[in-house]
């Protein structure tokens, strides 16, 4: 005679939830960075997801509580909707450690003159002071480079394209009083879509290049922003380091053949 052993319905409901919730996050991310559906509807849709993932956790725990003492099978199946939950809740611990390092804030710029946005404007937007930038985001500074306007200019063009970033605005410097503009859009993983300002303007030593960026939805960024300047200015360094290192030296005297004698006699003595 078999004797079937039964199966705990908290280890069922544990790896049901979990299993609804994995559609909810996964398909509107996917919907969300196609721009198949609106900000508002996919924050409200992953946010069902978090929910269920959460629950699901809940669930598990309780299963396993009562798997111990009845001794029913599940055990399996309460592992497998922890785990799926504890991933498909992960982004609820990121947002809570960023929170914690970075303030509320959407809208972040260097230091000099500030950039013009076209898309993120809106009443929620908090641009971060200039103080908490410099605490913050200790790289996040504008730049003065010894090159052409129109030199950086291309290199900065060059970093957005191989960002994959949307260009919207692409308007190179052409006097002191036309600074170069470059606007465009970037997206987070979720699918957020946040606006990026540069300006490259004249000096006296070469090019000055300001940057911002701002949240379009009216969110907080959890540090996003800050961390996207910081980035592209560290490899807007590293491209006009090396521009610098191709170009020609033309400020060194050429010699000619009298003065290269006059010169080796002059070493002799």
């Amino acid at each position: 005679m078999r004797i079937s052993i039964r199966t705990s319905r908290w280890a069922i409901w544990a790896r049901r939830i979990a299993s609804i919730a994995l559609p909810f996050e996964l398909i509107a991310v996917i919907m969300h960075r196609q721009r198949m559906i609106p900000s508002d509807t996919f924050t409200l849709i992953f946010a069902i997801g978090l929910a269920l993932a959460v629950l699901s956790i809940i669930v598990s725990l309780f299963a396993f509580v009562r798997l111990w003492r009845s001794g029913f099978s599940g055990w399996g199946r309460t592992f497998q909707a922890l785990i799926l939950g504890l991933v498909l809740a992960s982004p609820i611990g990121v947002a809570i450690s960023w929170t914690a390092i970075y303030p509320p804030t959407n809208d972040v710029a260097t230091n000099g003159t500030l950039p013009t946005l076209s898309i993120a404007r809106h009443s929620d937007a908090r641009l971060l002071s200039r103080e908490d930038t410099v605490r913050i985001f200790p790289t996040a500074l504008a730049r003065t480079y010894p090159l052409t306007p129109d030199k950086v200019f291309a290199l900065a063009a060059d970093l957005a394209g191989e960002r994959q970033w949307d260009i919207r605005i692409r308007r190179r410097p052409v006097a002191p009083a036309y600074p170069g503009r470059l606007q465009a859009l970037d997206m987070t993983f979720l699918g957020y879509r946040d606006e990026i300002s540069i300006l490259v303007d004249w000096s006296d030593s070469g090019a000055v290049v300001s940057m911002r960026s701002a949240s379009i939805y009216k969110f907080d960024d959890f540090g996003s922003n800050g961390r996207r300047i910081e980035a592209f200015l560290s490899e807007l360094d590293r491209a006009v380091t090396e521009e610098l290192r191709r170009e020609p030296i033309v400020n060194e005297p050429v010699l000619d053949d009298e003065d290269r004698d006059a010169d080796d006699a002059d070493t002799e003595n």
